[in-house]
């Protein structure tokens, strides 16, 4: 009947978008798939400075070295152990001045740095710099990601 109320149909089917992904799930997703794909010689680490901290466990991290700024994702990659600096955000999302400042910090000192707020981004960034292979493809044999490469201009020049 017209204008009843469906309890058997999803959110999306009566018409709601759905909600975009977290930053956390976009984060999880990325390092996902860095550990199914990561090219060897490559090295990721989280830097967890973003979480809500109580005041003495604050100062004391403060104390220890922690850095406003610091990407999400710090990767060395070969030949030489370049630094590379990514920065997650949610859909939407803008980095603050404290992390583009970082980004310029990395990048001065000869190293690569960029920030995404998509999946998509994130794989061309990682792609481009040699972290993942150009193509993904799950085990048994359907692709997840097909993706040429494709010239990816000066990332620092919409910072």
């Amino acid at each position: 009947m017209p204008g009843q109320l469906d309890l058997l149909r999803g959110p999306r089917q009566r018409g709601r978008k759905p909600s975009p992904i977290s930053e956390m799930a976009l984060h999880c997703l990325i390092v996902d798939t860095l550990q199914r794909w990561v090219m060897p010689g490559w090295f990721y680490a989280h830097v967890p400075n973003g979480e809500f901290r109580e005041t003495p466990t604050a100062i004391k991290l403060r104390r220890m070295g922690v850095r406003a700024g610091v990407s999400d994702l710090v990767l060395f990659g070969p030949p030489h152990a370049t630094w590379h600096a990514l920065e997650i955000k949610r859909p939407g999302g803008k980095p603050t001045r404290s992390q583009i400042e970082f980004m310029h910090i990395v990048r001065a000192a000869g190293g690569k740095a960029d920030w995404i707020d998509s999946y998509e981004e994130a794989l061309a960034v990682l792609q481009d710099w040699g972290a993942l292979p150009t193509t993904i493809e799950t085990v048994g044999g359907g692709v997840v990601v097909r993706r040429a490469m494709k010239e990816i201009g000066d990332a620092g020049s919409d910072l």
